[in-house]
């Protein structure tokens, strides 16, 4: 029996798939600079039986991997496509990926929350409007964030989430991008909208009785909407008896045609609870509402004491009905993508596998083998992989600590990537840790606006550190740049940090919340502290 990535940490599956502290000031704009190029594949001279060679001299054999550039990477990367924008997602930051080169882009990391959360992914239609979720997990349980993208930085948006995870989202019709929420809570399923103008939106129907993990008489699993309005969700069909013993009946596909709240509910073939033990959908690669592929695994039924095996599974809606298609020959598929020719990539377990030709209900299957530039990564390492165009595939190989960056065809220049330090010195930035073992840390207080006056002054900061002389000589309050904005800060030891973190938060300051970063860039300016005097008179808020 598999199990999904989704349900590792909650009852609902999860959006998944998301060092020493160094010299952080501006980060640059281009990565072209001080860039790491990349290093094709040589394709050696093929032997030639007519005039042997010893073994001292032997030609290596050309590499068979399709993938042709190999570049590696300091860090853990996964590939993140939204709109016309490509990423490159790091456990902390967000970095752009183009033609022939991936770049730090300062406004692309301005406003991502610093949180204990990994692999930050967008979605919707950058670089007009885009939504990022950052997934934090902790005592098998996760929490999600959301943020909006407003043209030149991130901000804060999880006021529209009210509080549920985000299980399910998708780039929408008319700049419309649509989410699937829930609630480790509340046994409710709610589909919402983010941005665009308001809408029908999709319902679910409520069964007799629900539980945890089977809410509205279904498990999700993937989910897509289109451009043209159409939304599809898979799920694994399930009820709950009185006593909450849950049971699974099949795996069905929710199809809403543009506009409408009420969805027509499909079996697919070979996954009807007869036919099939259990069975998963992970991924669903929509071309129009006519033209659908969603891929996972099935169990087959099997005779009593007969084991069985678990077996990837596709299947193709043509506008008509669902047909199952060829699959290959692995345990389940993860994420399905398609050229424009009709070719079928698959992810399996760390391992790529591709349709010789257009897929079909007989088409046969190909292992995708890897660079042996990348043999470092090891065996069925694929973390993640983008179908640009029919002849350009993306794949990122490895995660514990680096990762190999390849590409199918070569660009007009090398592929080029920032320093692997540069990576590592932004990502101390974001990671709330990283502060205890920085050289100088900083206790963040206020971002200041875009507007603000070149002098621009925290009064009440400095009212309320008034006459705290255990601070004096210790303690410095500063303007400190950092990606494209002004930060004020304060600056000194980790116990003299933390005691003005403690004061500061105690003074319950508007707008203030001290927090502890690993910044090292140098102040532009500083701000005058007077530790002498009375100590002002603590305000209790209610």
């Amino acid at each position: 029996m598999f199990t999904s990535n989704f349900r590792k940490y909650s009852p609902w599956f999860v959006l998944s798939t998301l060092t020493a502290c160094q010299h952080a000031a501006v980060a640059p704009a281009s990565a072209n600079a001080q860039a790491k190029p990349s290093v094709s594949v040589a394709q050696a001279t093929p032997l030639s039986s007519a005039s042997p060679l010893s073994p001292a001299t032997a030609v290596e054999a050309p590499d068979p991997s399709p993938f042709v550039e190999v570049v590696r990477l300091g860090y853990a990367a996964r590939l993140d496509v939204a709109g016309q924008s490509t990423f490159l997602s790091t456990e902390k930051l967000l970095l752009g990926l183009h033609d022939d080169a991936v770049r730090i882009e300062p406004a692309l990391l301005e406003g991502l929350k610093q949180e204990r959360s990994q692999f930050p992914r967008v979605f919707g239609n950058m670089p007009e409007s885009g939504w990022a979720i950052q997934t934090s997990y902790a005592e098998r349980t996760s929490r999600s964030s959301l943020s909006r993208w407003t043209g030149s930085e991130w901000v804060n948006a999880d006021s529209l989430l009210r509080d549920k995870n985000v299980i399910g989202i998708s780039p929408w019709s008319n700049g419309r991008t649509l989410v699937l929420l829930a609630s480790d809570y509340d046994k409710q399923l709610v589909f919402a909208q983010l941005g665009g103008t308001r809408g029908v939106l999709p319902q679910l129907s409520r069964t007799p009785r629900d539980g945890y993990g089977c809410v509205h008489g279904i498990q999700p699993a993937a989910m897509s909407a289109l451009p043209s309005g159409e939304v599809f969700l898979a799920a694994t069909r399930c009820t709950v008896s009185a006593d909450e013993e849950q049971s699974i009946h099949g795996v069905i596909i929710h199809s809403w045609a543009p506009g409408q709240a009420r969805a027509k509910v499909s079996i697919l073939p070979g996954l009807s609870e007869t036919e099939a033990a259990t069975g998963q959908i992970n991924s669903i690669a929509a071309a129009s509402g006519n033209d659908v592929f969603v891929a996972g695994a099935r169990v087959p039924k099997a005779p009593a004491g007969e084991d069985v095996k678990d077996e990837a599974y596709v299947a193709h809606f043509d506008g008509a009905g669902w047909r199952a298609f060829s699959a290959p020959p692995v345990e389940g598929i993860d994420e399905l993508q398609r050229t424009p020719d009709g070719k079928l990539w698959a992810l399996s377990n760390g391992a790529l596998w591709a349709t010789v030709g257009s897929a079909s209900e007989h088409a046969a299957w190909q292992h995708v083998v890897m660079p042996r530039l990348a043999n470092e990564a090891g065996e069925n390492a694929v973390s993640s992989f983008w179908v640009q165009d029919n002849e350009q595939v993306w794949a990122t190989l490895g995660s514990d600590g680096f990762s190999y960056l390849v590409r199918t065809k070569r660009g007009a220049a090398p592929l080029a990537t920032p320093r692997d330090e540069q990576v590592a010195q932004l990502a101390s930035a974001f990671d709330p840790m990283a502060a205890y073992q920085c050289e100088s840390p900083t206790l963040m207080l206020l971002t200041l606006s875009r507007q603000a006056p070149k002098d621009a002054d925290m009064p009440s900061v400095r009212a309320a550190l008034r006459a705290h002389s255990e601070l004096e000589g210790k303690a410095q309050l500063i303007e400190l740049p950092f990606l494209t904005r002004r930060y004020l800060g304060l600056r000194g030891d980790m116990d003299t940090l933390l005691a003005t973190q403690e004061i500061l938060s105690n003074a319950n300051i508007p707008g203030v919340a001290p927090e502890l970063r690993c910044v090292n860039g140098e102040p532009t300016r500083t701000l005058a502290l007077d530790f002498g005097g009375v100590k002002p008179d603590r305000v209790v808020r209610k």
